[in-house]
């Protein structure tokens, strides 16, 4: 019985790590649920510290224009798990089709958590 409980304790921590590492597309995808939900600190999350300040400049755009911004963010969204992405080490591509062009969001991997790096 003891050797049941512990492999049943073994078998549920590696289900638990598995489910800690998020994808490239997942990260991307919460991201810009995040940012559609005029949620900054939740998008910050999933953010480089470069991104942050990025973040909040989307989000007030999403206030302002419900329209086209809100649009792509939804088009990432529904597209982002098909999407094609390149790693190469700690750094990430994922080419996500919006608008009818491919947008190309670079993502880093901090302390083992891969993050949406936007910059200039």
């Amino acid at each position: 019985m003891k050797k049941i409980m512990m492999l049943a304790a073994a078998c549920m921590g590696i289900l638990f790590l598995a489910g800690c590492s998020d994808t490239p597309q997942d990260v991307a995808k919460k991201w810009a649920q995040a940012l559609e939900n005029q949620d900054v600190e939740k998008a910050n999350k999933y953010s480089t510290e470069n991104t942050k300040f990025f973040n909040a400049m989307i989000v007030d755009a999403v206030k302002k224009d419900q329209g086209k911004v809100r649009k792509n963010l939804k088009e990432m969204i529904n597209n982002v798990s098909g999407s094609e992405v390149k790693i190469d080490g700690d750094n990430a591509v994922v080419a996500v089709e919006t608008d009818g062009k491919t947008a190309n969001y670079k993502m880093k991997k901090v302390d083992g958590q891969w993050k949406v790096d936007v910059s200039k």
